[in-house]
């Protein structure tokens, strides 16, 4: 019996002690396999400064490679530069709120570490100020330690260069709209970063900036316009008129720009904000955020945030500048205007429109002429406005395409008229009470498409883009594309209009009658239409046939889905992982497999559109014709101005609530 207790005593001390040496083995394997390596924050220096600050943080465990560390600064991202296992330099935001205070984290490989202390976000001192006024007649440097304020119109004269360091500020004067002008044969170099942008701002106090405070920024240079002869508009007085070829810089300012170099070099903006500038004096008669006047392409410009311009955020009057990375934030008037045969290039932009607030002229995202006026269309050689923009994304008013709760002064997403033959590609355009408006002012023979001659064919195009968040209308008077499916011929969307002698309602609660029932620009019943002449872009009427690969969605987060668009003061522009930006990028693989992960289905499609039907957008980037060209960068994987997980080119030196940015003191 003893023998008999000791063996199953013996069994069931083995059967106790083989979980528990399997536990320790287990302990023992990831003890020797794993080793698990904590962030720390032991200080950082200095304890407290200014936006752009650069802040040295010390501690353990950092990854030697400054990309996969994630700072934060007093609840903003910082900018690392440098990274080792015990050490980080990284930039305080530029928007970090000043007089805030809060923690450092470091996050690498997963883990966060959190400093003891705060770092206090400083309020920017009382600094040396420089009236300036008149001709700047000599070569200049502006630096970085001081503010400059412009007192009425400021020339940089021919032969002479304003040099301009990062980080420094300019303010417009309110009382006399202060404005910049460099005038054909002068330069600016403004270069900016992403941690110290240069800012061009008003001289009104924190909290009471508002539109067309101050003038803008006018670039003026010797490139070609279709500008006829035409009276002078300075209120001097002048023998003759501004010649042939030559416009005069719009509001008052005595310049005249204009020429027959395109390659002209009127200098470099880069990294910079132009915020509550352009004054709006009368019709056809105003000054921009930023405007472009005979620009060649020899000139730089790339990241420019306008905000609050009290007319068009930009304007080019002619020229072939091109430009990139563009934001026009919360305008009066137009986001993007083009003018007087501009044939420059854009890639990477974006528009975003208060719903509240827009202009009697009416507001759109693109609007473009090639004449103006009465202006004679020259037959001999002609110079129609021909601009080429790529990965733009336009955000308008119209949050809800159902409802009338935003300025009635907001016409389009692209208006095109007068002769214009922009071309578009590879866009997004959502939260506009009309996609694209297409003038004929057959009324004013030398403007119309016909008594301007240009070939019918390829003159317009708006291809690889999507539409959505377009009302719908009810009229049957009015001429419109329908796309389908269509409830019936009295019904249609609103993603296309065209109409003639440019008599439109802009009230959204009213029908938007054509003074003329011009059938023949467009087929709104049936299937299968094939449009030709100028509207070629446009395909076919059926919506699954777009031939052009533009697609249309009654809605535009349902449909189009970006993160956070209509955000006004912290906007995100990224598609989300199922929005049709993303989906139908090389969905399978190379064994004909499909691809999945983000923005994809294992068939390729985005999820049902607000129509109800299951569609298969596959809006990929296209850079064909006219956008086969050495400037766009051709390796982008998507449409709009960003793409899925994609680099954020609008971070750190934007700033997208600028009333509320300290300045320092008023003056």
């Amino acid at each position: 019996m003893p023998k008999i207790k000791s063996i199953l005593m013996t069994k069931k001390l083995l059967l106790f002690a083989i979980p528990v040496m399997a536990s320790l083995l287990f302990l023992y394997a990831c003890t020797k396999t794993e080793s698990i390596t904590i962030p720390t924050v032991t200080g950082f220096t200095p304890t407290s400064g200014l936006p752009g600050t650069v802040v040295t943080i010390t501690g353990t465990n950092f990854d030697k490679d400054a990309a996969n560390n994630l700072v934060m600064i007093a609840g903003l991202q910082a900018t690392v530069t440098d990274a080792s296992a015990t050490s980080i330099t990284a930039t305080v935001s530029a928007n970090a709120k000043t007089n805030t205070a809060g923690k450092v984290t470091v996050t690498a490989k997963g883990l966060t570490a959190v400093s003891a202390d705060d770092f206090s976000v400083t309020a920017v001192p009382p600094v040396a100020t420089t009236k300036v006024t008149g001709d700047i007649a000599a070569d200049t440097h502006w630096t970085a330690d001081q503010h400059y304020l412009l007192s009425g119109y400021v020339y940089v004269t021919s032969g002479h260069t304003l040099t301009i360091d990062a980080g420094t500020i300019i303010k417009g004067d309110k009382a006399t709209k202060g404005a910049l002008i460099i005038e054909p044969g002068a330069k600016i170099i403004a270069i900016g970063t992403a941690a110290k942008p240069i800012i061009f701002t008003s001289n009104q106090p924190k909290g009471s900036r508002n539109y067309g405070d101050w003038g803008g920024v006018i670039l003026c240079g010797k490139a070609v316009t279709n500008w006829a002869t035409a009276a002078f508009t300075d209120g001097q007085q002048h023998t003759g008129t501004v010649p042939a070829g030559q416009g005069q810089v719009e509001g008052g300012p005595r310049t005249l720009y204009g020429g027959t170099d395109d390659t002209d070099n009127s200098g470099t903006m880069q990294y910079c904000r132009i915020e509550f500038g352009g004054v709006a004096f009368s019709q056809d008669n105003e000054i921009n955020g930023l405007t472009f006047c005979g620009v060649g392409s020899g000139t730089t410009i790339d990241h420019i945030q306008v905000s609050f311009a009290g007319d068009d955020s930009y304007e080019w009057f002619g020229g072939a500048v091109n430009a990139k990375y563009l934001i026009a934030h919360r305008g009066l008037d137009d986001d993007f205007d083009t003018d007087n045969g501009f044939q420059g290039k854009v890639q990477f932009a974006i528009g975003l429109r208060d719903p509240n607030v827009a202009d009697q002229s009416g507001s759109k995202g693109f609007e473009s002429d090639s004449y103006q006026g009465t202006a004679p269309y020259n037959a001999a050689s002609p110079r129609p406005t021909a601009a080429l923009f790529s990965n733009v994304t336009l955000v308008g008013g119209v949050i809800n395409p159902n409802s009338t709760a935003y300025d009635p002064q907001f016409v389009s997403g692209i208006h095109l008229r007068k002769g214009s033959q922009l071309q578009a590609a590879n866009s997004v355009v959502i939260a506009h009470p009309v996609g694209v408006l297409i003038s004929n002012e057959i009324g004013q023979t030398n403007q119309s498409y016909v008594s301007l001659n240009q070939p019918l064919v390829d003159v317009i195009h708006i291809t690889n883009t999507i539409f959505g968040g377009i009302p719908t209308s009810v009229s049957a008077n009015r001429i419109a594309y329908g796309i389908a499916p269509i409830a019936s011929v009295a019904t249609f969307d609103q993603n296309v209009v065209v109409v003639t002698n440019n008599i439109r309602s802009r009230t959204p609660t009213t029908p938007q009658i054509d003074s003329v029932a011009n059938s023949s620009f467009f087929t709104t019943a049936g299937s299968g239409t094939t449009y030709s002449g100028p509207y070629n872009w446009l395909g076919s009427d059926t919506y699954y046939n777009l031939a052009a690969n533009n697609r249309f969605y009654y809605t535009a987060q349902t449909g189009v889905r970006l993160t956070s668009p209509f955000n006004l003061t912290s906007p995100s522009f990224f598609p989300t992982s199922s929005s049709p930006i993303q989906v139908g990028l090389n969905t399978k693989n190379s064994d004909g497999t499909p691809k999945t992960g983000p923005g994809l289905t294992t068939s390729g499609e985005a999820p049902f559109g607000s129509q109800g039907t299951p569609i298969s957008p596959l809006v990929s980037p296209s850079f064909t014709g006219a956008f086969n060209n050495s400037f766009f960068d051709k390796t982008v994987n998507f449409i709009g101005a960003l793409g899925f997980g994609g680099n954020d080119w609008t971070s750190q030196w934007t700033n997208w609530d600028p009333n509320n940015a300290d300045y320092g003191d008023a003056y």
